[in-house]
């Protein structure tokens, strides 16, 4: 009967035992394949997501296709005033206005590294936190505006935006580097204190559709508080207690020290001045 015995599998033509092992295990072979094939993009895909899509491997900012962007330099001095006048129920009345120099303000550095003209045609500032610092106790002068490019809205949303319409051309192979200065309504000017903010910034640039983000910035306006009014007192005296000035104190550490922000250093510095004061206190 060994005419009809099956052959055994060394017997049977090697063609036909891949075929039989390709039919009981292609769901494993396939499913290898896929990890192989979609593992990598997968991988690739969110490589991306996460870095951004305007990133750049010497460090700067990529706008648009030729055009580069340096990191957003922010500038927030001391608030100074000039004496000037106003007129107030048709009285001439004297009035402080600040003065150009001490306005809040953000520098930007864009190069056109290829051989067509490149066009930044605005900018797009989104409130990501704000706090209000208003005095404590006393009151404050008449102000008034001084020159700027930007009206911060008081009080602030989160969320809100305030746009800016420019029209900065940028030649091959140019640079440009500009500043924009910050200010508050003077209605708030006249309750005195300042206005925190923590900003997205974002540049609008032809013909690119999408605004491309730079970074998020913190500033104060007019100007950065002082430890008179934070309540920190000085060497020979506490620091204020009341709940005012102990929440203004906080409001100032959230917003110097929001994540990813950059802040002009004396921003940075008052605040840390409040962390130590409010550390010895708790103590």
């Amino acid at each position: 009967m060994s005419g009809g015995r099956e052959k055994s599998d060394s017997q049977r033509p090697v063609r036909r035992r891949i075929d039989d092992l390709i039919r009981r295990h292609w769901r494993k072979v396939a499913g290898a394949l896929v990890t192989l094939i979609v593992a990598p993009v997968a991988v690739a895909l969110i490589s991306n997501a996460l870095s951004g899509d305007n990133s750049n491997t010497d460090g700067r900012i990529k706008l648009g296709p030729d055009l580069r962007a340096d990191k957003l330099v922010v500038r927030n001095p001391e608030y100074k005033q000039v004496q000037t006048e106003t007129v107030i129920g048709g009285i001439k009345r004297p009035a402080l206005k600040q003065t150009h120099a001490s306005m809040p303000r953000v520098v930007l550095t864009t190069s056109n590294t290829g051989d067509r003209r490149a066009v930044l045609t605005g900018m797009v500032f989104t409130v990501r936190d704000y706090a209000e610092l208003r005095p404590c106790q006393g009151g404050a002068a008449t102000l008034l505006d001084g020159e700027y490019q930007v009206r911060l809205p008081v009080p602030a949303r989160r969320g809100q935006s305030i746009g800016l319409d420019l029209d900065r051309n940028i030649a091959p192979d140019g640079v440009d580097r500009f500043a924009l200065r910050f200010a508050v309504p003077f209605e708030a000017l006249n309750l005195g204190g300042e206005q925190l903010y923590v900003l997205d910034v974002a540049a609008q640039v032809s013909p690119v559709a999408r605004p491309q983000r730079l970074g998020t910035i913190a500033i104060s306006a007019p100007g950065p508080p002082n430890a008179l009014g934070l309540g920190l007192g000085d060497s020979s005296l506490p620091a204020s207690r009341s709940a005012c000035d102990v929440r203004h104190r906080r409001d100032l550490q959230r917003i110097a020290n929001h994540p990813g922000v950059t802040a002009d250093p004396g921003l940075k510095a008052v605040a840390e001045q409040a962390a130590r004061i409010d550390a010895r206190e708790r103590q």
